[in-house]
């Protein structure tokens, strides 16, 4: 009962305008979006049918399961949303839907049923799953362990997140892999986009795993397993600088179809470490050279100005081919933010009085917006303050 008095009051707080001033200071903006960040994560929720919460993409019944990655991105950037013992329970829920292949889902509904493709069940996105669920399903459980300080779930779990990570196709260099006569989704956030080739930003996520899992194989003593993880995830950093475009200074998103420049991996390579330092001042030159080009009033394109995405489904000015989107600005905030200080708040402003004038939207582009309470879009930044100390 308490607790549930303490959600109500910070929903409460959420709600009171500082006043009619669209101006407000770096401060304000922070504390404004952390209180919607619990509206909205709360707003999520719906029950499974064994009684299990789960937290959904958005608090406007749009997306009515629960989706792996945008878990994940809930809990990184809004851990103080979730009440004791919801998060692992909600991993479990995610976890029991694994396939004996290894497979892990792309989400499962509150009826129970494990759905592996994006898309409409029954007629999802390409023949496989999307390939950064094994990734995600590592790091929740890091999370978690790193928050409880107890690796018991790590230690219940290994061998199925180990699995997970080694179902999707790869390349002999270890890079994850989508056949470009049978294209799928990839990352999921641009699960309507087919890059082909070896595919960038999944496999970066694949990397970030491929650690985690030998950092937790040492926290339980299992030097022997951590040491396998290590050389899986020296391979792949090795492998991954086959992106990287010193002409453009930005990495690509595949080597086959969509090799273009990804805007939004290039932040995240700097915000997971795998950019060099010079690799990491290359690409913050470019973000803020090409500034006018990427953003909308805080919220970013996924592609280099004027550019779409060259093979997909979704039309040009649409979703994920030319929308912008709040999920990756907590990245571009911690790669801005050591060296543009100023920069970084004041675009934080913006977008923080963007949410405050037009709601907390999956994307945007000029007056169109869909999909409110969007909860990626209201963690993820509060996860880029997080990074450099400012939460």
């Amino acid at each position: 009962m308490l607790k549930n008095l303490f959600f109500g009051l910070v929903v409460l707080i959420a709600a009171i305008p500082y006043g009619q001033s669209q101006s407000l200071s770096f401060d304000q903006a922070r504390d404004w979006l952390a209180h919607e960040a619990v509206r909205v994560v709360r707003g999520s929720v719906i029950e499974g049918k064994d009684g299990t919460l789960l937290f959904t993409p958005d608090g406007s019944a749009h997306y009515r399961a629960l989706w792996t990655r945008d878990f994940f991105y809930m809990l990184e950037g809004c851990p103080e949303a979730f009440m004791e013992g919801e998060a692992l329970a909600a991993f479990r829920y995610l976890l029991n839907g694994q396939r004996e292949d290894g497979a892990m889902p792309d989400r499962v509904q509150a009826d129970g049923l494990a759905v592996y493709k994006p898309g409409p069940v029954g007629n999802g996105i390409g023949p496989l799953p999307a390939t950064d669920n094994p990734a995600f399903m590592v790091m929740i459980c890091k999370l978690i362990c790193e928050r409880e300080d107890d690796w018991t779930l790590f230690r219940e779990c290994q061998e199925a997140l180990a699995k997970g990570l080694d179902y999707p196709l790869k390349s002999e260099e270890g890079l994850l892999w989508i056949d470009p006569q049978n294209p799928h989704s990839p990352y999921g956030f641009t699960d309507t986009i087919f890059k082909t080739g070896e595919i960038f930003f999944s496999s970066m996520l694949q990397w970030e795993a491929e650690n985690a899992m030998a950092e937790m194989y040492r926290k339980v003593s299992e030097p022997a397993q951590a040491t396998i993880h290590e050389g899986k995830g020296r391979q792949l950093h090795e492998s991954l600088q086959k992106f990287w475009d010193p002409e453009a200074g930005m990495f690509r998103a595949a080597t086959v179809d969509c090799n273009q420049i990804d805007i939004w991996g290039s932040l995240y390579a700097i915000y997971c470490g795998l950019a060099s330092e010079s690799q990491a001042k290359s690409i913050v030159q470019y973000m803020i050279d090409h500034r006018d080009g990427v953003f909308q009033r805080g919220q970013i394109r996924h592609c280099a100005p004027g550019e779409y995405w060259e093979r997909g489904l979704t039309p040009q000015d649409r979703y994920q081919n030319g929308g912008y989107w709040a999920t990756p600005f907590g990245w571009w905030f911690a790669a801005i933010y050591p060296g543009h200080p100023e920069l970084a708040k004041e675009t934080f402003i913006e977008l923080v009085e963007d949410f405050k004038e037009n709601g907390i939207n999956e994307w945007v582009l000029g007056d169109q917006k869909a999909v409110p309470d969007y909860v990626a879009s209201a963690c993820q930044p509060l996860a880029g303050l997080m990074r450099v100390g400012l939460r």
